[in-house]
Parts: structure tokens; C-alpha cells; sequence
């Protein structure tokens, strides 16, 4: 398994490689450390400062990482660009990375508007499965509580194969959660009440008939976990990705997000 570590240069790099040794466990690795610096890094003063510090986060987190039993191989990357979304996901196409793990609230405020703009762009983006991650605050055992987003039309092709294959710790806790558009948001607004009811007489079919397939999956990826952790699945209603990780953060409390890269195709 390939993956993809962005890191932070703001955030302490030794949790980094605690959060990956605690979250694979014994399953062999190859790990790609990414730092993102913008275009004026290209100049001098600052610009090259950055990506000195840049160079220096990747260098002690790659090393960290290093000391991790199950890990064969380690390189660090230094990217330019100001699009940190697009240098992730061109990142992630090039190395061929199986998930990209990035964080969704690093430190500072500016940092965080940041990241959460990056994270909702690579819920689309980037080429492979994606994981996003609260910061590097808490003890590693208390981030198992994952949420896995899943287009509501595209149940049907989720890869719950590679789910499974997944290495997850003893105690973790799965959700299934089917993202699926508001009843009414196709009509215009001069609709009638009449189409206002059978819009949401259809809404709540499809809801009923996503909420009967989750079913079947969080069964299946129970049986194929041998009960090693707790899957149980919901339907959300919403409009956009970054309403569904608003929602994944109030209401579920996740501390990983988890999705593929076409989970949410479409949302805007």
C-alpha cells in the first residue's frame, strides 16, 4: 500500500508518523512525505525560506517514519504551486498513492480556512481514496472514529473491497454514510405544491431504497472485518461537500473522514 502524507509545516511532525504507525499498524507501507509551498517560493527572501522550512517538516517527518517496522520505503517531495489541492492530487496521480492522508485543521486560523478549502477539493480531485484527518492533537488511539462518505447514486460502485482491505485497528468504528441531494433541490422555483409532494414522495423512496443497500454493504464489511470493528451506516441529506463534512464534524463527531475519489462527484 501507497500513501501519501501532506503535512503541515506549522504542525508538530512527530505526530504525523505516530498518527501513520498507530493508524496501518504492521502492514507493509511506502510513504511519500509531501510539503506544498506556494509560486513565490520560487523567489528569494521569504520565498526560499519557505521552501527550506518545507524541505526541513518533510526531511524529520520522513525520518520519523523511517523507524516505523512495517514501512520499505520513504521519500520526501517538495511541491510548488498555489493551487495546494491540485499539486496534492497530481502528487497522488503521479506516485500512484492508494490514499492520500491530509489534515483539515492545522493550526492558525489562516491555515485552517487553508486546508478545509484543499480537503473539500480533493473529496473530487485526487485520483485515489482520500482520508482527512483532525489535527495531530489528540492520542492517535482516539481518531478511529471514521466516517465514510459515499455518493448516494453511486452505491451501487463503491469499492468495498478496498475498504476492506484496508488495515483498521482493533476498536474502530465505521460509518457508511450515503450523501444525497435535498428532495427538491431539481425544481424550479415556481413549482407547484403538486410537484413539491411527489418530488418529496420520490426523495424519500430513494432515501428508503440508499438506506436498504448501506444495509447490505455495512453487513458485508462487517462479515469481511470478522467483526474486528463496528460498522453501522445513515443517510444525509445535503447539497454540498463541505456541508457533508460540517455535518461529519457536528453531528458525527468523526475524527477521519474517509471517502474515494468519485464519492462525491457532482456536489459542487
Amino acid at each position: 500500500m501507497r500513501i501519501l502524507l501532506a503535512v503541515d509545516t506549522r504542525n508538530d511532525p512527530r505526530m504525523a508518523a505516530a498518527y501513520v504507525a498507530e493508524r496501518f499498524g504492521s502492514a507493509p507501507l511506502e510513504v511519500d512525505v509531501l510539503t506544498v509551498t506556494a509560486d513565490e517560493a520560487r523567489g528569494g527572501g521569504h520565498g526560499q525560506d519557505a521552501t527550506r522550512d518545507a524541505a526541513v517538516v518533510a526531511a524529520e517527518v520522513a525520518e520519523r517514519v523511517r523507524e516505523i517496522g512495517a514501512v520499505t520505503h520513504v521519500a520526501t517531495h517538495v511541491e510548488r504551486g498555489r493551487d495546494a489541492t491540485a499539486v496534492i492530487a497530481a502528487a497522488a496521480a503521479r506516485l500512484a498513492s492508494d490514499i492520500v492522508l491530509v489534515e483539515t485543521a492545522p493550526r492558525g486560523l489562516f491555515a485552517r480556512l487553508r486546508a478545509a478549502s484543499v480537503s473539500h477539493g480533493l473529496l473530487r480531485r485526487a485520483p485515489c481514496a482520500v482520508e482527512l484527518l483532525k489535527p495531530y492533537t489528540a492520542a492517535p488511539r482516539s481518531l478511529f472514529n471514521v466516517l465514510v462518505l459515499i455518493a448516494g447514486e453511486r452505491l451501487a460502485d463503491y469499492p468495498l473491497h478496498r475498504l476492506a482491505a484496508w488495515p483498521w485497528p482493533a476498536g474502530t468504528h465505521l460509518r457508511l454514510l450515503a450523501a444525497m441531494p435535498p428532495a427538491t433541490s431539481e425544481l424550479p422555483v415556481e413549482a407547484n405544491v403538486f410537484r413539491v409532494f411527489d418530488s418529496v414522495a420520490a426523495g424519500r423512496a430513494a432515501a428508503s431504497r440508499a438506506g436498504a443497500a448501506l444495509r447490505a454493504m455495512a453487513e458485508d464489511l462487517a462479515a469481511a472485518l470478522d467483526g474486528r470493528v463496528e460498522v453501522d451506516h445513515g443517510v444525509l441529506e445535503t447539497r454540498s461537500s463541505a456541508a457533508v463534512l460540517r455535518e461529519a464534524e457536528e453531528r458525527y463527531r468523526a475524527s477521519l473522514i474517509v471517502t474515494c475519489a468519485a464519492a462525491l462527484a457532482g456536489a459542487p
